[in-house]
């Protein structure tokens, strides 16, 4: 059994049902907000910025990650609906389609 500190492999997460990869993708996402938050609450650095709007994301319901960028999810849809064409590897793209088709808190 796998410690749930794993971090589980593009195949892996394809193989979760709905339910269980949008848990484990927050779950990544939470991770990566609580990670920049800053230690002193009044200390503005430490908060993730979109790199496409570039405003602020604070909640990680609304964070999408690709190629190391932080987005907030309707950033990464306009994203990969411009670069999925592009996509041929299989998994990669269906891995991407499902963290689009998320609607985590909406």
């Amino acid at each position: 059994m796998q410690s749930p500190g794993h971090k589980k492999s593009i195949l892996e997460q394809l193989a979760l049902s709905d339910q269980d990869f949008e848990q484990y993708y927050l779950r990544l996402m939470t991770e990566q907000v609580n990670q920049n938050r800053p230690h002193n609450l009044g200390h503005s650095n430490g908060v993730l910025k979109c790199s496409s709007c570039h405003d602020p994301i604070s909640d990680p319901r609304q964070l999408r990650r690709y190629y190391g960028r932080n987005l907030h999810s309707k950033c990464f849809v306009e994203l990969w609906n411009r670069e999925k064409g592009s996509y041929n590897n299989h998994h990669l793209k269906t891995y991407f389609n499902r963290i689009a088709e998320l609607r985590l808190g909406e």
